[in-house]
């Protein structure tokens, strides 16, 4: 989608934001990933039952759970792209492409 509304519109992508889910995902398939695009790991979300909680209190984490760790990391990441940096067009990889990274 960002390389086609590259083309057209000037939208570039800033990178990759990893939101860590269980104990089984793995960072580095993002930061392959992000390589493989063209563009560079923004930030990593670590899971934490706090993004759950914040939800049903229909709320962001950080307006929840103001000092916890996790909002640290989303402050992290809205301050490294409020200050710019890479932003590219993405080469969009192929189906048996994402399927290979996914198995790694």
């Amino acid at each position: 989608g960002v390389e086609k509304y590259a083309r057209t519109g000037g939208i570039r992508l800033s990178g990759v934001i990893y939101n860590g889910r269980s104990s089984r995902d793995k960072p580095e398939t993002a930061r392959c990933f992000a390589r493989q695009v063209g563009t560079e790991l923004t930030g990593l979300i670590p899971g934490s039952s706090l993004i759950g909680e914040a939800e049903l209190l229909r709320k962001t984490v950080i307006e929840a759970f103001p000092d916890s760790e996790v909002s640290g990391c989303f402050r992290a990441i809205a301050q490294q792209l409020l200050q710019g940096g890479l932003r590219c067009v993405p080469t969009p990889l192929s189906d048996e492409e994402v399927e290979l990274l996914c198995q790694s």
